[in-house]
């Protein structure tokens, strides 16, 4: 369950399932996603969206802004997206050299 608050506006059911679709992309590198928080807020004209995501042995933190909040959401799941990749090559480089 994806933890969604909202500092400035109040969280919107279309706003929960574009959250929800974005981060179901994450599900595909097979590491335990534990707590997943994202926040919203705005700045000026801008959406900024922040998540926290905790994974076994460390934590994701990610943060984007854009004028939508639908854009600022996906630059944000790419971006975890590329902390994943990262901490699961780690992973199979400390597995191979442990071999």
């Amino acid at each position: 369950m994806i933890e969604i608050t909202c500092k400035t506006m109040s969280v919107t059911p279309s706003m929960k399932e574009h959250v929800l679709q974005a981060f179901e992309k994450l599900n595909r590198f097979d590491t335990d996603l534990f707590n997943p928080h994202v926040i919203v807020d705005k700045d000026g004209l801008d959406i900024v969206v922040e998540a926290r995501i905790g994974i076994p042995g460390s934590e994701l933190f990610a943060k984007a802004q854009h004028e939508e909040f639908n854009t600022a959401t996906n630059r944000l799941v790419d971006k975890l997206k590329q902390q994943l990749i990262r901490y699961r090559g780690k992973q199979t480089a400390s597995r191979t050299q442990a071999a």
